[in-house]
């Protein structure tokens, strides 16, 4: 649980409250393609009231989508030879303010970064930290996975903050972020920050897209955070299921300890009678019979965190940010343990300390 509640407290790099997604694919006999399209339906989609922004990528972080491509940076090697491979991403203008990522350094997209503009990229802070890691990487050029002769160079204009794309228990990787105009795609996920509830606005989403196309179809409809639930799907139920189960058995354990251990003081009334008959007092008599019950239960804890070191181990890749031997959880589970078993020794001691010693031996 401590787990799930550290994995839901990570930033994924941007805000996804409040966003509405859909994916659309351009279908060859589209009356619109590529940038005009997106370009337009942009426009028509932030006139919208209670729309602040509107954005698209070809493929949204935390969406299950990858794109990676080989890169090659100005100088820094061989003819030939790639530097490595990198997250690539095309976006609109206004894609990083839609969902908030943070620009660090230098400057986003503008409608002016078009086909007979420069080529420009952006890049993110991962990836400025691995390739430039003492030198500043704006102005710097690199090339894409095509061969050197084809492929233009693409000047660097910004660093934004890093985004989770695969989940918010990996590290950002490198990513390399190229403006819609320069090289349009007709298949896109619009984003769109609202002032409501995003799905309010979602037929009226659907409704400006058919106006520019009646037969495009839009899948995937969903608030952002749809896909934030997504990505930690897996573990929720992991969590779940194993706490459910874990939940029970420690339910089993003390309803366990509290049963036997007053079982057994119940079994020694007559002795704690004679005690009491030659002398022993009521404290007496409780101090004694909760330090031998805290003994054995002390004996079944040690046996118990002796087992759980070892099980433990096997739970190593379902936990993020705890370690299998933490501290804290071993610590709480035995000191709720101990809590309830002198609870279980102290109210039987209790009940026989105050049984006249005469009627206790007269039973017998």
């Amino acid at each position: 649980m401590r787990s799930f509640l550290l994995l839901l407290s990570v930033d994924p790099g941007f805000e996804p409250k409040k966003v509405l997604t859909f994916e659309l694919y351009l279908s060859p006999g589209s009356s619109m393609q590529g940038a005009g399209f997106y370009q337009q339906l942009t426009e028509k989609l932030v006139a919208i009231p209670g729309v602040d922004a509107v954005g698209a990528i070809n493929a949204l972080p935390l969406n299950g989508s990858e794109f990676t491509w080989t890169f090659f940076i100005e100088g820094e090697q061989p003819f030939d030879t790639p530097v490595g491979r990198v997250d690539y991403r095309i976006v609109t203008p206004d894609f990083f303010r839609t969902i908030g990522v943070p620009l660090k350094r230098g400057r986003i997209f503008t409608d002016q970064d078009g086909q007979a503009a420069m080529p420009v990229g952006i890049i993110n802070e991962a990836m400025a930290r691995r390739y430039w890691p003492d030198d500043d990487p704006i102005g710097k050029r690199f090339r894409m996975q095509a061969p050197i002769n084809v492929s233009p160079w693409t000047t660097i204009i910004g660093i934004v903050g890093d985004v989770k794309h695969s989940g918010l228990d990996q590290d950002a990787s490198p990513a390399v972020y190229r403006p819609h105009r320069q090289h349009p795609k007709t298949d896109m996920t619009v984003v769109m920050r609202t002032q409501a509830e995003p799905l309010l606005l979602a037929n009226t989403a659907r409704n400006q897209v058919h106006e520019l196309d009646k037969d495009l179809p839009i899948s995937n409809l969903r608030e952002y955070t749809y896909f934030l639930s997504r990505s930690v799907a897996q573990r929720r139920f992991a969590m779940l299921v194993l706490t459910g189960f874990a939940s029970l058995a420690l339910l089993l354990a003390l309803f366990g300890i509290y049963g036997v251990l007053s079982y057994s003081v119940s079994l020694r009334t007559q002795e704690l009678a004679i005690r009491q008959a030659l002398g022993a007092r009521s404290r007496d008599v409780k101090v004694l019979v909760v330090k031998q019950g805290m003994f054995l239960v002390l004996i079944g804890i040690i046996i118990g965190l002796t087992a759980a070191f070892g099980v433990t181990r096997v739970m190593t890749n379902m936990l993020y940010e705890i370690k299998p031997l933490d501290l804290t959880t071993f610590l709480t589970v035995s000191l709720l343990i101990s809590s309830v078993a002198a609870i279980a020794c102290y109210l039987p001691a209790r009940k026989a300390s105050r049984v006249d010693p005469m009627v206790a031996l007269r039973s017998e």
